[in-house]
């Protein structure tokens, strides 16, 4: 059976407008594909999703109803039992020993998308997979054409020259770890794209990792995953890298002054990347020409 690809994106806490741009361009590129949408309730999303033809995932049921609370100081959510694995290393060791359709409820939510994809793709079989943030992707063109078997997107910068990373990396594996990687490229855990079973692979090992991290309780700790596993469990040889230079993704984070060809971003070679990530981080004027285009 020849099996559909599929973008499985996570929404948990993101607004109808982000989930609305992201879907929207995605069908005038790409409207054969199926689009999952991770999220906690149907309520917000229902009928976005079914404008677009885009599935919506609950978590197990004994995660789907735990209260939200809202954190205004850090202006996020978290469910209630996430304040028990941020406030000590016990209740993360404790909940750590849980099964995957339970250690969802204490893991940050951009921790848990990691164990709600997986099991997505333990009960449905894709010929590739682009795992995505909802928030801040855009598409200008097909993401599922020419696909590689194993594609990660590099930012700009390296470990050692990066506060943000560098701080993830250190909190999570400690000094001698960083004091490995320090040189080495960063890559960004809000776009990944493989085979349906290399992402599945790479989950099952996100997921084991972010069980023994010593806490749970600081931001970017998925990245800072993702950039171990690369680093420690993978030659360069088993996966292809997306640079903003050239590729199918394009990570603008760091990057003030992309190309920009008639309302698209482009490559090297005027272009345009298939995948733009991070463009809500671009000026106001590019930022208003990529909305008025996708």
């Amino acid at each position: 059976m020849n099996s559909r690809n599929a973008l499985i994106t996570a929404a948990y806490t993101v607004g109808p407008g982000y989930v609305l741009q992201l879907l929207r361009s995605f069908r005038r590129v790409n409207q054969n594909d199926r689009v999952i949408l991770l999220c906690t309730s149907r309520s917000q999303l229902a009928a976005i999703a079914k404008e677009y033809d885009a599935e919506l995932s609950l978590p197990p049921i004994g995660v789907r109803y735990i209260p939200i609370i809202k954190m205004s100081k850090a202006k996020n959510r978290i469910r209630a039992f996430e304040l028990l694995s941020r406030s000590s290393r016990l209740g993360a060791r404790c909940a750590s020993k849980l099964p995957d359709s339970l250690i969802q409820a204490f893991l940050p939510f951009f921790m848990a998308r990691h164990f709600h994809a997986r099991s997505v793709l333990s009960t449905q079989e894709f010929s590739h997979v682009l795992l995505s943030d909802a928030r801040d992707v855009v598409f200008q063109s097909d993401p599922f054409a020419n696909p590689l078997n194993l594609e990660f997107a590099e930012e700009e910068g390296r470990f050692g020259e990066s506060p943000f990373n560098d701080k993830w990396i250190q909190q999570s594996f400690g000094s001698d770890v960083f004091k490995q990687i320090s040189g080495k490229r960063i890559f960004c855990a809000g776009t990944i794209f493989g085979s349906g079973s290399r992402i599945r692979e790479h989950l099952d090992r996100m997921c084991k990792c972010i069980r023994r991290l010593p806490s749970w309780k600081f931001g970017g700790q998925d990245q800072a995953v993702h950039n171990y596993i690369i680093h420690n469990m993978l030659q360069e040889s088993e996966f292809a890298v997306s640079t903003n230079r050239r590729g199918r993704i394009v990570t603008l984070g760091t990057s003030r002054s992309p190309e920009v060809v008639e309302g698209c971003i482009v490559d090297e070679d005027g272009c345009p990347f298939p995948i733009v990530h991070q463009y809500d981080r671009l000026s106001p004027e590019i930022h208003a020409s990529l909305n008025a285009t996708h």
